[in-house]
């Protein structure tokens, strides 16, 4: 907006907008809609995502993630493991890397090893008398809904269901530890392949 705003000042258009709704005189609104695909395009030629990551880096450089705050259970879930065994005090050098692996493709095999690799890697983070082994799933129930269920059996789930949310969102092992954001930020996505140009042509952007 504020491209297509400075371009029409510059051009003596009368320029006025709400939200993505704007607006000239009638006699100009052909010129203006010019204006607002060559400012699009012109935008989105520009790799924007980088610049903005690079911003984040640099705007939350230093700033610290409590790691109880990131779910980090979850996490050993995804990738199939048990905190048993690793060294927690030193878990946040590797940590990131380990997120990261949380969205990968393949298996949960696949990342099970992925993740005991960078565990590996260097001896400190694994206890050699507690080696790094996979997470063992609760046993799962056949699920019966709760109104067929007897009254017993009912408040039983309901006592379960509150203790493992419970030790799901103590996560107190990882209390005072933490981790940098700028290392937990998202790669950037490889910019697709869509040639922005083509909307000049287009009988729909901007009309």
């Amino acid at each position: 907006m504020m491209l297509t705003a400075l371009e029409c000042r510059s051009r003596g258009i009368t320029f006025a907008s709400v939200h993505d709704s704007y607006w000239t005189h009638a006699c100009s609104v052909t010129e203006m809609s010019g204006i607002i695909r060559d400012t699009f395009i012109a935008l989105h030629s520009s790799d924007v995502l980088s610049r903005l990551d690079e911003e984040f880096r640099e705007r939350y450089k230093g700033y610290k993630i409590p790691m109880a705050a990131l779910r980090v259970k979850q996490l050993w879930a995804k990738l199939g493991l048990s905190a048993e065994g690793i060294k927690l005090d030193k878990l946040s050098r590797v940590f990131p890397r380990l997120l990261s692996l949380a969205n990968m493709e393949g298996t949960p095999s696949q990342r099970f090893e992925a993740a005991t690799a960078i565990l590996h890697e260097e001896d400190a983070l694994v206890d050699p008398d507690a080696p790094v082994t996979r997470r063992r799933g609760r046993p799962r129930k056949r699920m019966i809904p709760k109104s067929e269920q007897p009254a017993e059996e009912r408040e039983e789930q309901e006592e379960q269901e509150e203790k493992e949310e419970e030790e799901d969102s103590e996560g107190t092992e990882y209390d005072g530890k933490f981790v940098d954001l700028v290392d937990i930020l998202p790669a950037v996505p490889k910019k697709g392949m869509f040639d922005v140009n083509t909307i000049k042509q287009s009988v729909y952007f901007f009309s």
